[in-house]
Formats: structure tokens, sequence, C-alpha cells
């Protein structure tokens, strides 16, 4: 997903670290137990996985078959994901970031460890905006360049902070949060209508053959 052909620093005034926009930057988790404890303890939360991560920058979760893990309760404010949050998968050969919806916040979802869940400072810029900024062609590269050289991409919190993003005012980002749902709303309505053809197409298709 490329919202913008050419995202560049050139287009914007203000530059900025990724650090100085986010409040926080952090891995996801990487304790939990596959079973609940015999006390019940523990508390029941879906493990997400980098495939949950699409192209448009929304997560894919389905209740049902996300795996289900259990972790100790103090974790819980710390690692729930929150409406907002964007969460980057920073590690394998595709990395992408998506944003998690408020009815996503009510499933109790987790981030794993293969991905690093950004906190963005409301003040500065939306969340809407950082995700474009990291799927862009522009973001991409500039990923793509803190890697050392190995088949399998890693970015590290401490590499990724330390990048810069020329920030647009927040009226010019609202613009683009807009865009950007609006895109994959007509997307996904493209893709319903992919369904529904084949759909009638196969039926059509039965139907001549009998």
């Amino acid at each position: 997903m490329n919202l913008i052909d050419g995202f560049n620093k050139t287009n914007f005034e203000l530059i900025m670290k990724l650090n100085e926009i986010c409040s926080s930057i952090t891995v996801g988790v990487n304790k939990f137990n596959e079973a609940q404890a015999e006390s019940g303890a523990l508390v029941k939360m879906l493990l997400l996985t980098g495939q949950s991560l699409n192209d448009k920058g929304f997560i894919d979760v389905n209740a049902d078959t996300t795996k289900t893990v259990f972790i100790e309760p103090e974790l819980v404010e710390k690692k729930k994901l929150k409406s907002g949050n964007i969460i980057f998968l920073s590690k394998g050969t595709n990395l992408r970031a998506s944003i998690v919806t408020e009815e996503q916040e009510q499933l109790n979802l987790l981030a794993p460890a293969t991905c690093l869940v950004i906190k963005v400072n409301i003040n500065l810029v939306v969340p809407e905006f950082v995700t474009v900024f990291l799927n862009s062609d522009y973001g991409q590269a500039v990923l793509t360049s803190l890697n050392k050289g190995t088949a399998i991409i890693n970015i590290p919190v401490s590499s990724l902070k330390e990048i810069e993003i020329s920030v647009p005012d927040l009226v010019a980002q609202e613009k683009l949060a807009e865009v950007f749902h609006k895109n994959h709303q007509v997307l996904n309505m493209l893709e319903q209508l992919k369904v529904q053809q084949v759909k009638v197409a196969n039926a059509a298709f039965q139907k001549l053959m009998v």
C-alpha cells in the first residue's frame, strides 16, 4: 500500500526523529503461557502473528482462529493493544505497519515479539501518518538502508527511533488519514465484489456444464 508515491523529505517542512513524535516504541510480548495455570490467575489474550498485518495498513484478526495465550495480570495493561497503536513487523522480508481499530481493542490482542508497538504523541501526529510513512516507498527504502546485509531484515527499536520523518501540520495529516481510511473501505468493497463475482461465474459455469 503506497498512498503517497515519492514520500520524501522535500514535501514537508518540519523534520523530526520517530522517537520525538512517539510516546513509546516497545517490543511485542515474549513472555506468555499457552495454557491456563491451575490457579486460573492468568488472563486470556489473543496473540497476533506477522501475517495478521495486511498490506492496507490494518490488522486481519479472527477471534475464533487466532492463537490463545495467557499472561500475568500485571502485563495486561502494559502489553494489550489499544486503539491507535501501530503494530510494525520489524523482522522478516516484508516489513509493514498496521493500525489497531477501536473494535479490535476489545479483543484483548497482543503483538508478537517479531513486532514493535508504536504509540504516537497525538499532539504531534496521527497514527495514520506514521503508518503511511512506514509503508510508503520512501519509508521502506529508509528501513532497508538500516539492514546490515542479511536476507532477513531486523530493525531494532534503537534504529527505528532514529529514523527522520518530514512532519506536516495536523490539518494535512488529518486529510491524509481520511484518504487512508477511504482507501481501505474501497479496497475492501472491491474484494467483496470480486468474491461475489467469482461465485456468480462459477454458478453459471456449473449450470452450463450440466
